[in-house]
């Protein structure tokens, strides 16, 4: 299946080292013991000392040296071997600031954690070092958000990237903007114990929403699909993995120039007792994948507020499409969720979290295992109205 069109902002292919940053909460900084100590590449991948990605107060400063994970693993190291691996004329410097735990209030520009203006200097620093430019920040944040029930969150979004694009502004090429890539919080079943709490729990729903209100905020996916150490953080292998996954797309929009949209659902059609959902789907078929995901149960829906109406069963109707069959016509008001109202409170993840099995055909390939790095569902919600 051709990728979408190109979008026009996005850079093209340069012979100078890209500078990307990384902020959010603890999962920017990574909370498994270091698995990439050697460098990724001593001549094409660096960070700051003490980096690559500091929290809190931590300091890093120059000079640049080879990247590699010190204490624990970041996505840092995934994203630039991922990137390298494909793109023999790039350089990387990676730099990025954490707080764990904290909401986007603190970690705002101007917030007092100083995580926004860290991250700015930091860039600069490298910049300073380099013959390099910003082209990017990853984001890993949004559960303290849901846990807060903060519904303003894609509005939040939005000022990040203007902030992040204002403060930066003089480490871009020119004419070239920056872009905000981020990924899907899909830890509810973690962190919200009983229906009230999930469905407060609207971060995923409002990054979708983010995204699709500026082409510059890349949702890379969910992260569901992974295995974790807690009901919040990524094991090393995972956060290796998530992060070339951050490349693949950065590859694909930032350097490449092409759209890109996650996995997700286009159209939902209610007929009856059946509920036909269209879908984007990168690379077709969609496949219904209960090897890599345990199945929580008609793979990953879930119909709520629905009276007695009942999921029948699930099924791929097209190389894009899966019908949901109910046991008779829904009432308005229900909804059908995925990867959302199941999973077992107190834990995430692909084995006992909130999940689904939906994922695309991309063979794209991981620069350290081979395997291929497919995009996942995101989260969604559809209300039946009458």
């Amino acid at each position: 299946m051709p990728r979408e069109a190109g979008a026009p902002w996005l850079g093209g292919p340069t012979g100078a080292a890209d500078i990307v940053a990384v902020t959010g909460q603890s999962l920017a900084r990574g909370r498994a013991r270091a698995i990439t100590r050697e460098p990724v590449d001593p001549r094409r991948a660096f960070r700051l000392t003490g980096g690559p990605v500091a929290e809190g107060p931590q300091a890093v400063s120059g000079p640049l040296v080879p990247l590699a994970e010190t204490v624990v693993e970041s996505i840092a190291s995934g994203f630039a071997g991922q990137l390298l691996s494909n793109d023999r004329r790039r350089s990387v410097i990676v730099v990025g600031q954490a707080a764990g735990g904290q909401p986007y209030a603190a970690v705002r520009k101007g917030a007092v954690t100083g995580v926004h203006e860290r991250t700015v200097s930091q860039v600069g620093a490298a910049a300073g070092l380099a013959s390099a430019r910003a082209r990017a920040v990853l984001v890993l944040h949004g559960e303290t958000d849901g846990v807060l029930g903060n519904a303003a969150y894609d509005r939040d979004l939005l000022e990040w990237l203007g902030a992040f694009e204002a403060d930066l502004a003089p480490f871009l090429a020119d004419g070239e903007r920056l872009a905000l890539l981020i990924c899907q919080t899909s830890s509810v079943s973690g962190y919200a114990r009983g229906r009230r709490s999930r469905d407060a729990f609207v971060t995923p729903f409002l990054q979708c929403a983010a995204a699709r209100a500026n082409l510059r905020i890349l949702l890379v996916g969910p992260k569901y699909q992974y295995d974790y150490l807690d009901p919040a953080h990524l094991d090393a292998a995972s956060t290796r993995a998530h992060g070339e996954l951050f490349a693949k797309v950065y590859a694909e929009a930032v350097i490449g120039g092409a759209a890109w949209r996650p996995m997700g659902p286009d159209r939902v059609t209610v007929a009856g007792h059946r509920i036909v959902i269209d879908f984007h789907v990168p690379i077709s078929p969609l496949v219904i994948d209960d090897t890599t995901i345990a199945d929580p149960g008609h793979a990953g829906f879930c119909l709520v507020d629905a009276g007695t109406c009942r999921i029948a069963d699930v099924a791929v109707t097209g190389p894009s499409q899966v019908t949901v069959g109910l046991s008779h016509d829904p009432p308005a008001g229900a909804r059908l969720s995925y990867a959302f109202h199941n999973g077992e409170d107190g834990h995430s993840g692909r084995r006992y979290g909130a999940r689904g099995c939906l994922r695309d055909s991309d063979p794209t390939p991981s620069a350290t295992t081979g395997a291929a790095l497919r995009n996942w569902c995101v989260a969604f919600e559809h209300r039946i109205d009458e």
